[in-house]
């Protein structure tokens, strides 16, 4: 039984009947208005386009005022067998820092820290997130144990203090900048009661040739460090680096800190090649000790190698 149409609905349909009809769209229509947008979605496509260049156009413009150039570090779980390329600066006792962006003190910073045996970083508060991947040794904190290969995410608000007894290298990225609560950690080298702080630049550091008159005077390695720039390097017959201090042209050198009981250091230099002495250095952070230094007529018609920044570097040319 049919009911009679309401006011309602004959409205509907007589504003339904204004409409122009269309015809019906085939299957090819809606293909190739699927493989060809209209020219409102293009000009939206473009649109975004544009905006997306601009973004990566302001990033990477940002990174470049950041870095000055792009950074890359490749085979970071082998970082052990070419960590000695790094310009390393002192950050704590035992610890060095080789900054990848930011100062640390404004805004986010990245960095490869290291870790000599027995470095540790006093009692710090992270008011962001932190993450810690450690590429190679180890460490702990108050909270757990990382080992190579492990990734730590601190959470805001997390204090804490690391030490390293073996030594280890890791990446660390600090959302906003650590604030040290224990104030009384020293950043410096500590001198162990009866020892003397040695610099040395050449066959006097691990693993080289006259590394084994160190251990056998009862020195132990402190850390990794650079001098001021006041100083001139040299290769004598590539046998060993000279080292001279200069007023004016100089530059910074890798040194080890070592430390060796009083008793040991003259044995020391007395094993050291002709020509060479102890003097005072000072180091890129300041501090003054003790450092294996030539006499100027020794480098006479030798080769200068200060540009290499090391005696490391020199024998690693290739």
């Amino acid at each position: 039984m049919r009911t009679k149409p309401t006011a309602k609905l004959l409205r509907h349909n007589k504003n339904i009947s204004r409409l122009k009809p269309r015809p019906l769209q085939t299957r090819a229509f809606w293909g190739a208005a699927c493989d060809a947008p209209s020219a409102a979605g293009k000009r939206l496509t473009q649109q975004k386009y544009q905006l997306s260049r601009r973004r990566k156009c302001c990033y990477n413009n940002c990174m470049a005022n950041d870095l000055q150039q792009i950074l890359k570090l490749q085979d970071l779980f082998q970082i052990s067998g070419w960590q000695h390329k790094l310009h390393w600066k002192p950050f704590f006792s035992g610890v060095d820092i080789y900054r990848l962006y930011g100062d640390g003190e404004t805004g986010p910073t990245a960095a490869l820290l290291r870790f000599h045996p027995g470095g540790r970083v006093p009692l710090h508060e992270h008011s962001g997130y932190e993450h810690i991947f450690v590429l190679a040794g180890s460490q702990v904190d108050e909270n757990s144990r990382a080992d190579a290969g492990m990734l730590i995410i601190n959470p805001p608000g997390t204090s804490h203090s690391i030490l390293s007894e073996s030594g280890c290298l890791v990446l660390a990225i600090y959302e906003n900048p650590v604030r040290v609560l224990d104030t009384n950690d020293p950043q410096k080298d500590p001198i162990p009661a009866n020892q003397i702080l040695l610099a040395v630049n050449g066959t006097l550091m691990r693993g080289l040739e006259l590394n084994q008159n160190l251990i056998a005077a009862g020195a132990t390695f402190v850390r990794e460090a650079h001098t001021e720039p006041a100083f001139r390097l040299w290769t004598i017959h590539d046998r060993h680096p000279a080292m001279v201090r200069v007023k004016t042209g100089g530059g910074a050198v890798a040194v080890e800190v070592w430390s060796v009981p009083p008793a040991g250091l003259a044995s020391i230099l007395l094993k050291e090649p002709a020509g060479l002495s102890i003097g005072k250095v000072k180091l890129a952070d300041e501090s003054e000790v003790l450092g294996v230094l030539a006499e100027p007529v020794l480098c006479e018609s030798q080769k200068e190698i200060t540009q290499f920044g090391g005696w490391r570097a020199y024998i690693a040319r290739g």
